[in-house]
């Protein structure tokens, strides 16, 4: 389980990296300014309720002088699309997954395949090190875009499906959705023993309703939120990924801002990812009743059933067949890969 103190040492962490791009005069004063937010969630999904608390700490910190107007669901397109906007000037914040920066820094999609991380903890620890501070800079670097937060970790996902899945046997012939541009994704599914297919997540409830696709994945938090239980009645506990959000700002908006709006935005940013990280259930008092097991009731009391995996069988599959694929793509990918899994010791 989580503790406050690795939620704290996210923030300093990308407090410090404030000063990758260049500082504004500390005395200057905010001028009155309307950004906005893009990112895929519905509004009551957990990354839609931390990002109106972060538009909510901007603007109340500022006085008002800087509000966020938020472009939730996708109205604005998926991650691509949005990171394409930031770096274009055309959009102000997006909210990307971290694995989205393989595109610039190709060695994440080994950290992002299935059963990569040991738990939430190994996952922060890596985040908040030297390594990926390296990996961060590199990314702005490349890219012009300012990252704000890191820290908006979501839940071990699962798969939801229209039948019980508890071996890789099961997912032979399954069209499991996965996230486009994330070919490593694709790779750990396939070794499951998964079909996967990509598209974006606006049309997943639709393409299960209508037998394009048999099974999506996600945190139990987000599947609730976003409805998928209404078209598929079996979840199998996999737990068989842990990502992030990002909070990104464009080089162009960043530079606009003042330095004390600049602070009071990596603040917000990680006090929200804090927020996303209690929502998921990442962070509560021992014995707590939370999120995620309220979600699992709910479920059942819809008529879901909760499926328990033979969770060895996949993690052996994948880490025979995906693991060393992607640690043979890098130089030195063996010794990177001894390196980050040391770290959940």
């Amino acid at each position: 389980m989580l503790t406050k103190k690795m939620v704290i040492e996210i923030s300093v962490m990308m407090f410090l990296a404030a000063f990758v791009f260049s500082v504004p005069s500390m005395a200057a004063e905010q001028k009155q300014v309307t950004l906005r937010l893009a990112h895929m969630y519905p509004d009551q999904n957990p990354v839609g309720l931390a990002s109106t608390m972060f538009s909510k700490l901007v603007e109340e910190r500022t006085g008002g002088k800087v509000k966020i107007l938020i472009f939730s669901s996708g109205q604005l397109g998926g991650d691509v699309e949005n990171r394409d906007a930031l770096m274009a000037g055309t959009l102000d914040f997006s909210l990307n997954a971290v694995p989205s920066f393989s595109a610039y820094i190709p060695e994440v999609a080994m950290t992002d395949l299935p059963y990569f991380w040991k738990g939430p903890d190994h996952f922060l620890k890596f985040w908040n090190g030297p390594l990926a501070k390296d990996w961060i800079s590199r990314y702005e670097a490349t890219t012009k875009i300012k990252i704000l937060a890191t820290n908006w970790l979501m839940a071990e996902r699962h798969i939801i499906a229209k039948k019980s899945i508890k071996t890789p046997d099961d997912l032979k012939g399954v069209k499991l959705r996965t996230s486009p541009g994330f070919q490593h994704h694709y790779d750990g599914f396939l070794a499951m023993g998964a079909t996967p297919v990509f598209m974006s997540f606006q049309e997943v409830y639709s393409a299960l309703q209508q037998g394009v696709v048999d099974a999506m994945e996600n945190p139990l938090v987000e599947i609730y939120a976003s409805k998928f239980h209404e078209v598929c009645k079996f979840v199998s506990l996999t737990g068989h990924i842990y990502n992030s959000r990002a909070v990104h700002i464009g080089k162009g908006t960043w530079e606009k801002l003042t330095f004390e709006t600049q602070d009071i935005m990596i603040r917000a940013a990680n006090e929200a990812g804090e927020y996303h990280m209690a929502l998921q259930g990442l962070i509560k008092s021992k014995g707590e009743r939370g999120p995620v097991e309220e979600v699992m009731e709910k479920m059942k009391k819809e008529g879901v059933t909760l499926v328990e995996p033979d969770k060895e069988l996949f993690i052996r599959k994948v880490q025979q067949e995906a693991h060393p694929k992607y640690i043979a793509k890098y130089k030195d990918g063996q010794a990177l890969y001894n390196q980050i899994q040391g770290l959940a010791k």
